[in-house]
């Protein structure tokens, strides 16, 4: 069976929208979800003040996955090995794994938390990787078949990549 290899935040997990939401109500932020992640605002800011927000546990459990996501990764599953491959700090292990387990994501020990995926990719044998940063979708095209979650904050960065809007969207293309 084929290894697909899954970035979590932006991919798998909505991060940014909790983020956005959560700078939004504590720290006066004003623009659009869309802006936040490509603005001055966010470029801005500290590594402290970034650094204190992705630490902030509850912004990783604070969307449940709907019924018909949990189906589609069940799906997902039948036609491949899923590996999690993400940037998030090893600090945020436990939070990760509840909401995998909890969410009954498959395999969800298969979590690697990784500072070069490139290398980690490698090594977890994917056959495909979908990740929502350019730069990574694109320094995995001599690795795998990489595939750019379309978000905006890759807007403009797209030319070269294979794109898609959504998991359902790889699902078709994995058939």
């Amino acid at each position: 069976m084929k290894t697909l290899g899954l970035d979590l935040d932006g991919v798998v997990y909505l991060w940014q929208e909790a983020a956005f939401i959560h700078v939004r109500d504590f720290h006066g932020y004003g623009g659009t979800y869309g802006d936040l992640f490509t603005s001055e605002y966010w470029n801005n800011k500290s590594e402290i003040f970034k650094t204190n927000i992705v630490n902030i546990e509850s912004l990783y459990y604070k969307f449940p996955p709907s019924f018909k996501t949990q189906a589609l990764f069940r799906r997902l599953a039948e036609k491949r090995d899923i590996v999690y491959i993400t940037h998030r700090y090893p600090n945020l292990a436990n939070v990760t794994l509840k909401f995998l387990k909890d969410f009954k994501y498959p395999n969800p020990d298969h979590v690697i938390f990784s500072k070069d995926k490139a290398y980690d990719v490698r090594l977890a044998g994917c056959d495909e990787f979908v990740d929502d940063r350019w730069v990574i979708a694109q320094a995995l095209n001599n690795i795998c078949t990489s595939y750019l979650m379309a978000q905006p904050w890759n807007v403009g960065h797209r030319d070269g990549l294979k794109v898609i809007h959504s998991l359902e969207e790889l699902e078709r293309i994995l058939e």
